[in-house]
Order: structure tokens, then C-alpha cells, then sequence
């Protein structure tokens, strides 16, 4: 015995199904510009962004300077951002709704999507989450359609997307992987080698794109990676115990222990935030900062291969706090916390 609502929703035609998808993703878009009106749109490593810092990808540092360029103010990149985010959302939910021709599904699908207090959150700050996560949007939106009718434009598309993605944030080089996987599993065989060509340099360009861009911005095409000062971060809250072995090891633990005891005393709920907080400030306003002018460095992306050490000891000497850490941020989003 089926149910009327269902019933009701069953009768709605493609556009009224994506004119409802829209609406739900205005509100949700509405709603999320409004309670980050008057936040503080800076985390601690954003400068790093913003300065097109020789470790961060090409991706969102120009799209700092395309808004600060067409806007006047860099300000106006959170709204923006928040606005790309919820188009590339709604696309999913078409996308979604053209594969399963399921209108109700589809509704509470678009729901689900924009319902996400977490994302919202951190996408109104000056960070690479809201582009990265737009990127994997549209390619999931895209594979969905190459699903049901897969094409040689559209595998152009899944790669434009993934350099795109990259350039925003190095770990969604994950999604050329991807593509060349659905390439293997889909693809005729006749235009394999062609669309593997293509993955093969949408890869190519993803990686120039930044040396290119630096030598246009800084003369040099000098690179660092922002992996060490992210293992830092899940590991700062970790005891390693008695494990420092140099200078650099007991300098970092000696800072980050008492804020770790500080931070542990927290009530559950505002713990994440504050973990990210403090971890923000330790980084780059106190450890990055000190050891590089005891090493004499000039810059603090130099401390890199030190940072990755360092981190590397704290690591082995706690590997399950380390990876709690990691995943706590995932089951946050997963659970809407």
C-alpha cells in the first residue's frame, strides 16, 4: 500500500523537482550566510593563502585574487565561496534526481546535502574547504551522468574537474585516480588509451600549475608541502611520552604539553574547537615562527623538513591518538556535530 505523500511526490515533473532542489538550496545557503555574517573569517594558516605561501597549491590563492581583483575586497571570497558551494551542491542533487528518477528520494537527498552545520561552518572562513569540497561535488555530479550515458567530453570533464580540484587542494589528485579507475571499468576499450592520455595530462598540468604560478608572483618556482605541518597538527595533542630526541622535539612538546593538559580539561563539546584553535596558534604563532629563527631561516615554509621530523617522532610514539585525531573530523561531518 503505497502512501499518498509518496504518491504526490511521484507526480512531480523534472522541473518542479529541481525548482524544489533549488529552493531547499537557497535556504540552506540563506541560512548559512546568515550566521556567518560578522564571524571571523580568518583561521591561522589563511595568510598562508593569502600570500600564496610557497606551500599552498595555486588553486585558492587565485581565487583569493580574482575576488580581491573584481570585488576590491578579499572579504568578499566567503560569500562567493558559500555561493559556489551551494551551485556545485544543487548540481548533485540534479544529477541524483536525473539518474534515479525518484522525486521524494531526491528531495530528502538535496536535503541531506545542504544540511551539513559542519560544512557550512568552516566554508565561511578563508580556507580551501568550500572550493574543495565544490570540486568533488561537480565530479560526483559528472560521473553520475557519464553512468548512464558515458562520453568522451564527459571524461574531459571529470579530468577538468580533478585539475581543478588538485590546484585547490593536493590530496583530491585522488579523484585523476578515479577517473582513470571508471576509464578501466566503463570505458570502451577502443578509447582507453585516449582517455588515459587525457587523465595523464590533466595530471601534468595540475602539477605545473603552481611552480608556473609562483615564478609569475615570486621569480622562483620554489615549492614546500603543507603534509608536515598537518601531522603536526593531529599529533600536537598527543603525549609522545619521552620520546624528544633534539632541541626541535623538546621545544615543541614543551609548548604544546600544557596546552594539551589546558585543552584535555575542556567540556566535550567545545573541545574540537578548541583543539583547532590552539593547534592554529601553536603552528604558526609560536613553533613555525621560533624554529625558524633558531635554525636562521628566512621563511617559515623553510622549517618544513624539520616540522615533518619532528612530527614524524611524535607519530610513532603515539600512532592511535594520531589517528583518532584524523578521523574525528569525519565523524563530526558524518554526524552533523
Amino acid at each position: 500500500m503505497s502512501m499518498p505523500g509518496a504518491t504526490g511526490f511521484s507526480r512531480l515533473n523534472d522541473r518542479k523537482v529541481l525548482l524544489a532542489q533549488a529552493v531547499i538550496t537557497a535556504l540552506g545557503l540563506a541560512l548559512a550566510l546568515w550566521r556567518a555574517a560578522g564571524s571571523n573569517l580568518l583561521r591561522s594558516d589563511s595568510p598562508s593563502y593569502l600570500y600564496f605561501d610557497p606551500s599552498r597549491t595555486v588553486g585558492y590563492p587565485a581565487f583569493l585574487w580574482s575576488v580581491r581583483l573584481l570585488t576590491g575586497h578579499v572579504a568578499w571570497a566567503v560569500p562567493v565561496q558559500m555561493t559556489l558551494l551551494a551551485g556545485a551542491l544543487l548540481t548533485l542533487g540534479w544529477s541524483f534526481h536525473r539518474f534515479g528518477r525518484r522525486p521524494l528520494l531526491s528531495l530528502v537527498f538535496q536535503a541531506l546535502l545542504i544540511g551539513s552545520p559542519e560544512m557550512w561552518k568552516i566554508s565561511a572562513m578563508i580556507m580551501t574547504e568550500a572550493l574543495a569540497t565544490a570540486c568533488v561535488a561537480l565530479w560526483c555530479a559528472q560521473l553520475l551522468l557519464m553512468l548512464k550515458a558515458p562520453s568522451r567530453t564527459g571524461t574531459a570533464l571529470l579530468v577538468a574537474i580533478s585539475v581543478a580540484g588538485t590546484i585547490v587542494r593536493p590530496s583530491l589528485a585522488a579523484l585523476f585516480v578515479a577517473t582513470a579507475l571508471f576509464e578501466l571499468a566503463v570505458g570502451s576499450r577502443t578509447g582507453r588509451g585516449r582517455a588515459l592520455v587525457m587523465i595523464g595530462a590533466g595530471m601534468l598540468a595540475a602539477w605545473a600549475a603552481t611552480p608556473l604560478g609562483l615564478y609569475l608572483v615570486n621569480g622562483a618556482t620554489t615549492t614546500s608541502s603543507p603534509l608536515a605541518r598537518g601531522v603536526l597538527q593531529h599529533s600536537l595533542f598527543c603525549s609522545p611520552g619521552g620520546t624528544a630526541r633534539d632541541a626541535d622535539s623538546k621545544f615543541v612538546e614543551l609548548n604544546a604539553s600544557p596546552v594539551r593538559r589546558y585543552v584535555e580539561t575542556a567540556p566535550p563539546d567545545i573541545l574540537p574547537d578548541l583543539k583547532r584553535i590552539y593547534s592554529g596558534a601553536l603552528r604558526f604563532g609560536l613553533i613555525i615562527p621560533a624554529l625558524g629563527e633558531m635554525h636562521k631561516l628566512e621563511s617559515g615554509w623553510q622549517t618544513d623538513p624539520i616540522i615533518a621530523r619532528v612530527a614524524k617522532e611524535r607519530v610513532e610514539a603515539n600512532p592511535m591518538c594520531y589517528a583518532k585525531s584524523v578521523l574525528a573530523p569525519d565523524s563530526r561531518d558524518a554526524t552533523y556535530r
